[in-house]
């Protein structure tokens, strides 16, 4: 059975308006071609051709128009469309029937190079988690950093990056996922679901990369892809 990829489109992309009031996010355009052909590309050089989309029913035409020959580029893809949002965690809950074994869960907005042949396997030697998360690194805080001492400044640092691992919005998931979902809608994986697994005391792994990672929902992190893009670096 091949691991299915959840690709989660359905947000509002409040921090792209007003671009995403007339594009959803994941179709706007990166170096040329949209963010969500970059997604399916890594998708699949990593083997990875059965996708289900979850995307809102008010973008379902554009999706459909730019997945038109995903069977001639190699893919099976599938749609699971919801009225309004329902938040990261209620896009799975509403694409349920889709999930008949582990899958990747991916955002929509995320281009990372991260390996997942790598993380499917390091995910099948741990065996005994609810899911793996994607970890990266060194990622620029979009502010500036102020160390103080009661009112003195000491040293000001201008958009450094942030050294702590972060979750880069990718994972492969167990069906018992689905256990903590507890209700359809307003649900966040990572605000409810992933600390709701860790007080129950069930595992999540970490599949920590050094990849660079662009979550490019935010103004600043979407220019710096479309360089990233016109310079090859992508």
């Amino acid at each position: 059975m091949n691991t299915k990829a959840f690709i989660l489109a359905a947000g509002e992309g409040t921090r792209l308006q007003p671009y995403t009031y007339v594009i959803p996010k994941s179709l706007l355009p990166v170096g040329g071609k949209p963010v969500l052909r970059w997604i399916l590309e890594r998708l699949k050089f990593h083997g990875l051709t059965d996708v289900v989309l979850c995307i809102g029913k008010s973008f379902k035409d554009q999706f459909e128009y730019h997945l038109s020959n995903s069977h001639q580029l190699g893919f099976n893809v599938e749609f699971s469309v919801s009225d309004h949002p329902l938040g990261t965690a209620g896009e799975i809950y509403n694409a349920r029937e889709f999930i008949d074994g582990p899958f990747i869960l991916h955002y929509g907005d995320e281009l990372t190079k991260v390996n997942l042949t790598e993380m499917i396997r390091f995910h099948k030697i741990k065996r005994n988690g609810v899911g793996t998360l994607a970890l990266v690194c060194g990622i620029p805080i979009e502010v500036g950093v102020v160390e103080a001492n009661k009112d003195v400044i000491c040293n000001f640092h201008e958009k450094p990056p942030f050294e702590k691992y972060t979750w880069a919005g990718i994972a492969v998931l167990e069906p018992e996922i689905l256990k903590f979902i507890k209700k359809p809608e307003g649900l966040d994986f990572g605000r409810d679901v992933f600390p709701s697994i860790l007080k129950s005391k069930k595992k999540l792994y970490a599949y920590k990369s050094d990849a660079v990672w662009l979550d490019v929902g935010g103004l600043a992190h979407y220019k710096i892809a479309n360089e990233m893009a016109k310079n090859g670096l992508l």
